[in-house]
C-alpha cells in the first residue's frame, strides 16, 4: 500500500513538474510575441508614409485630394469631371505655409529636388544658395518646410506635382539640415515675391480695363446699327 502512494506522490511530482514547464514555457513566448507585433506596427506605419511621417496637415491636405481625384475618376458625364477636375485643381492651387511636411526623393536637379508622399510630388526649389543637391539620394527622406506655390501646369488631377519656395529641408530624423534660407535671403525673397503679387495685380487690373472696354465698344457698336 505504501509503495502505490509513493508511486503516486511521483506522479503527481511529475504532472506538477510537467505543468509548471508548459506554463513557463507559455509565459517565455508572450513578451516576444508582443515585441514582435509592436516592431510589425512600426514598420508599416513608417513604410506607409503615414504615421510619424506626415503631419496631420499634410494628411488633411492630401485627404482633400484625394477626394476630388477620386470623384473626379468616377463622374459619369463631362460636365461632372469638369466641375470635380476644376475644384481639385482648385486645392492644389492653393498657398499655403507647411511646416515640416514629408516627402521621398525622386529626382534632383541643378536647383531642385522633387519628392514623393502619397502620390503627390513635391518640387523643392531652396530660395537660397547654402545647398549642396549632391547630398540628396534618390529614395531618401526628407523634411521640407516653405510655401505651396502652384501646381506644375503639365501636371494632371490623377498624379499632381505642386511648386513649393523652400526655406528650409532636413533629413528624416529631423536632426541634419541640409538647407537653411538666411535671414538676408528671407528678405530679399519676400521683397520679390511682393513685387511679383504687385506685378500680377497690375495686369490684372488692365486686363479688367481691357474687358470693360471691348465690351463698351461692342455694345456701342451694336447699337450703331439699331
Amino acid at each position: 500500500m505504501s509503495e502505490i502512494k509513493k508511486d503516486l506522490k511521483e506522479e503527481n511530482k511529475k504532472d506538477n513538474h510537467g505543468n509548471e514547464q508548459s506554463v513557463k514555457s507559455k509565459n517565455n513566448w508572450i513578451l516576444p510575441s508582443i515585441l514582435i507585433f509592436v516592431v510589425i506596427c512600426i514598420v508599416i506605419s513608417v513604410f506607409s508614409g503615414g504615421g510619424s511621417l506626415t503631419s496631420e496637415k499634410q494628411n488633411q491636405f492630401t485627404d482633400e485630394w484625394r477626394l476630388h481625384r477620386d470623384r473626379y475618376v468616377g463622374a459619369d458625364t463631362d460636365v461632372k469631371k469638369n466641375d470635380f477636375r476644376s475644384k481639385g485643381y482648385d486645392h492644389l492651387n492653393k498657398t499655403i505655409s507647411v511646416d515640416n511636411w514629408f516627402g521621398r526623393v525622386e529626382e534632383v536637379g541643378s536647383d531642385y529636388v522633387t519628392v514623393e508622399s502619397q502620390g503627390i510630388k513635391y518640387y523643392l526649389y531652396p530660395k537660397g544658395e547654402n545647398v549642396n543637391y549632391l547630398d540628396f539620394d534618390k529614395g531618401m527622406g526628407l523634411y521640407f518646410t516653405g510655401i505651396l506655390n502652384g501646381k506644375y501646369w503639365l501636371d494632371d488631377l490623377k498624379s499632381p506635382g505642386i511648386y513649393v519656395d523652400c526655406f528650409s529641408i532636413l533629413g528624416d530624423d529631423k536632426n541634419k539640415s541640409y538647407f537653411k534660407i538666411s535671414d538676408s535671403e528671407m528678405s530679399k525673397y519676400l521683397k520679390s515675391k511682393k513685387a511679383t503679387e504687385e506685378l500680377y495685380e497690375e495686369l490684372k487690373n488692365i486686363g479688367n480695363e481691357f474687358k470693360d472696354a471691348f465690351k463698351q465698344g461692342l455694345e456701342d457698336y451694336q447699337n450703331d446699327f439699331k
